[in-house]
């Protein structure tokens, strides 16, 4: 299996403009040297993301001095991203990754060494890119009766 990138909503209803949604970067295998996370706003209203992020625009949702481990790893597999509808309405909106692998980090500092030393040239650091299907995104008033 290829890494894939899922999310579902954990909190929030149709109710509020603000949701929680859980994302989750199967990783097969692969350690992650870094991880970015954006939206995109399939149709509907305005959304942003993280405290107010605008679609397409990346924001690293994991902070070293919180998440890392004793060797400096982050466990980037899951975390939880906010979003907020501006207004009444739906929307639909994809969770967009950026992903750099460990391995593709070594081969670009690998390069960049040997480059040093009058080497081979440096190819930039393959970004692996994934999304999630369709979330669909409700904030409405309940009809009195």
């Amino acid at each position: 299996m290829a890494m894939s990138l899922q999310a579902r909503r954990i909190k929030g209803d149709q109710f509020t403009a603000e949701d929680v949604l859980e994302v989750v970067v199967n990783q097969d295998g692969n350690d992650l040297n870094s991880c970015v996370f954006s939206i995109e706003k399939v149709s509907g209203v305005d959304v942003t993301h993280g405290g107010g992020g605008q679609p397409n625009e990346f924001l690293h949702y994991k902070a070293h001095e919180r998440d890392a481990n004793d060797d400096g790893i982050i466990d980037y597999s899951s975390c939880e991203m906010k979003v907020e509808q501006s207004e009444k309405g739906t929307t639909v909106i994809k969770v967009i990754a950026e992903i750099i692998t460990k391995a593709e980090y070594d081969r670009v500092v690998a390069e960049t060494e040997a480059w040093q030393e009058g080497d081979p040239d440096v190819v930039p650091a393959e970004i692996v890119e994934l999304e999630t299907g369709e979330i669909t995104l409700q904030w409405s008033d309940d009809t009195l009766v």
